[in-house]
């Protein structure tokens, strides 16, 4: 079985994701579309796609963008599966129709999300996992709501068991977690919504073993292996 990554930004790797392909023995390849690398052909069974601090409409500065967005579209029409992480869920929620734009404010740090469906029953009804990001989605039509937290209503969902969005990091590990601090850290502009830098380390320790097994369980419900 084969997972292609995309990832836009250096320091912003899959994290976690790799550890769990290469328990399960999966094979895995990463496209870094910041060095303009962009496959043509569809010749993968999970495509991954990782978050990054631009906005889905930033072509102008980050070209690869417009190229991406195609081969979304390419490989949705195709029935391929497709995970979305933070960028990447905005990235799929646009492809498939809805509409993105600024969140009521940013949320930056650990906070609970809240089960909205019976789906996915194996996952707990309230969690608390990290989240980075500015932007948010409607939820494309057909598909299915999956989480909420009190700031962004829409925290993850589900089209068909092909399309998988979510907006918050099950997949944040130490490294990927000081990279995205040491490369954005101008955004840590405290409030209620954004923890100190300090905080969001000290509760790393806290929640990430939950959080990884989450996403094991979750990455193996969707590839179902």
């Amino acid at each position: 079985m084969k997972i292609r990554f995309f990832q836009h930004v250096e320091f912003e790797t899959p994290g976690d994701l790799l550890s769990i392909c290469d328990h399960y023995k999966l094979s895995t390849e990463i496209y870094k579309l910041y060095e303009n690398a962009l496959p043509t052909d569809i010749d993968f069974d999970l495509l991954v796609i990782m978050g990054g601090p631009m906005n889905i409409f930033d072509e102008e500065k980050y070209p690869f963008l417009a190229k991406e967005k195609l081969y979304i579209n390419k490989s949705i029409a195709a029935g391929k599966k497709i995970l979305g992480i933070c960028l990447g869920s905005q990235l799929l929620a646009n492809a498939l129709g809805a509409k993105v734009y600024p969140g009521i404010k940013p949320e930056i740090g650990w906070f609970p999300i809240q089960k909205t469906s019976e789906s996915f029953g194996f996952m707990p009804d309230i969690m608390t996992c990290f989240h980075w990001h500015g932007d948010t989605f409607d939820i494309p039509e057909q598909a299915i709501r999956l989480f909420k937290t009190e700031i962004t209503p829409n925290q993850a969902f589900i089209d068909k068991n092909q399309i998988l969005g979510l907006q918050f990091h099950l997949e944040m590990n130490k490294q990927v977690l000081k990279g995205l601090i040491e490369n954005c850290r101008s955004e840590l502009i405290i409030s209620e919504s954004v923890m100190s830098e300090n905080d969001i380390l000290l509760n790393f320790e806290r929640y990430y073993r939950n959080n990884h097994k989450t996403l094991e369980n979750l990455f193996r419900y969707f590839l179902k292996i």
